[in-house]
């Protein structure tokens, strides 16, 4: 008689018992959906902001999974002028008759990278010396900023330094706050100190690469062309994109049509003669108004006897010597030192464009990057 009763108790014990586990359960699994709505709120988010770096600002309650989601994009303290960095934050909410309503939040900080714009005619992250007859511009023009960022305190004295005949017809930002030992001819100013740094850009050369191989095998579009090892151009017209492995020489006569150099590896560009370069209209067989992109090594170099005529921007990781004659109708970007010299006059002049955040993309289109990401949830 006794041992009925006991029975029963265990059985309901049992089942109290698993009652809680299955609503256990339930609530972890309604915390993980919560999570991932939430995670969904923080995607479209990120999604919007990568198309408009603007908006800033919050939406709520987006239907999502049966669930709801909610998110705010909010500036960072960081800011630099070569992108955006935000702090996007994402609810997202589940409910269950049973354990109720779960929530769940995910923070992070994103930055913009790729989708910059550089409103400079001459940037570089290193020392900029001028020499010869070297001139940013002809005459007076806001677009014709120089921007040195040398941040090292061995040689920031020298972080813009000019001798003989030359000028910048603009304005002057630099980084450091020490007074230079000898600075161009500056018409007409200011020379402004202690500048907020800039980030150098990040970039990727992987598309630019699919872009010149797929020209080369693609009839349809003139020009195009891989080379894995060291190339000569001599006395010849290039179209579209021609990406190098090896290093670079054009001698004598060169003509880049509706294209652009791009050379990757611890070797040269050297331009020994004549160069003339017209920028790529159609996104599809080239990129739009770049002349150079250099990177992993070695130097770009233009001699002496060489005489350019550039419409597009040249930019380079490595370092930069301009000693040709001739006209730059465009920007220079260099992560390291540039020397600008010249046995005549030269002129770096902004390209005139609707869209210059597109021009100077280079090889993508933006993308974002993960600085920090934390997740909560009740």
């Amino acid at each position: 008689m006794v041992t009925v009763p006991l029975i029963l108790l265990g059985v309901a014990a049992y089942g109290d018992r698993a009652l809680i586990e299955m609503e256990n359960a339930q609530r972890v699994n309604r915390r993980i959906k919560a999570r991932y709505v939430a995670r969904a709120g923080l995607q479209k988010a990120a999604r919007v902001f990568l198309d408009d770096s603007t908006f800033r600002g919050t939406v709520t309650d987006v239907d999502f999974a049966d669930g709801t989601y909610s998110y705010t994009v909010a500036g960072d303290e960081v800011y630099d002028e070569l992108g955006a960095r935000v702090r996007i934050s994402a609810q997202g909410t589940h409910a269950d008759p049973i354990v109720g309503e779960m929530e769940a939040e995910v923070t992070a900080i994103l930055q913009l990278m790729g989708n910059f714009v550089i409103d400079y005619a001459v940037a570089s992250w290193g020392r900029i010396s001028m020499n010869g007859g070297a001139r940013i511009g002809d005459s007076f023009n806001p677009d014709n900023k120089l921007y040195a960022g040398n941040m090292d305190p061995a040689t920031a004295a020298s972080s813009l330094y000019g001798q003989g005949s030359t000028f910048i017809y603009g304005a002057v930002e630099l980084v450091t706050s020490t007074p230079q030992t000898a600075l161009p001819n500056i018409i007409p100013g200011p020379v402004e100190y202690g500048v907020h740094p800039m980030t150098f850009p990040s970039f990727s050369v992987t598309p630019l690469k699919t872009k010149a191989i797929d020209n080369l095998l693609n009839p349809q579009y003139p020009g195009g062309a891989y080379f894995a090892g060291d190339v000569i151009f001599e006395e010849e017209t290039l179209r579209g994109v021609i990406y190098v492995e090896g290093s670079v020489r054009l001698k004598g006569g060169v003509t880049i049509d509706q294209g652009c150099i791009v050379q990757v590896g611890n070797h040269n560009i050297s331009v020994e003669g004549t160069l003339t370069h017209t920028p790529a209209q159609d996104p599809v067989t080239g990129a739009p108004n770049l002349a150079f992109l250099k990177t992993g090594g070695g130097t770009l170099s233009f001699s002496p006897s060489s005489i350019v005529n550039i419409e597009g921007y040249i930019f380079s990781t490595d370092p930069i010597s301009f000693d040709a004659d001739g006209v730059i109708r465009g920007g220079l970007i260099c992560e390291q030192d540039v020397n600008l010299g010249g046995n005549g006059q030269i002129y770096f002049e902004r390209i005139e464009v609707t869209d210059l955040a597109q021009e100077v993309r280079i090889t993508q289109d933006g993308y974002l990057e993960v600085i920090s990401w934390v997740e909560s949830s009740n």
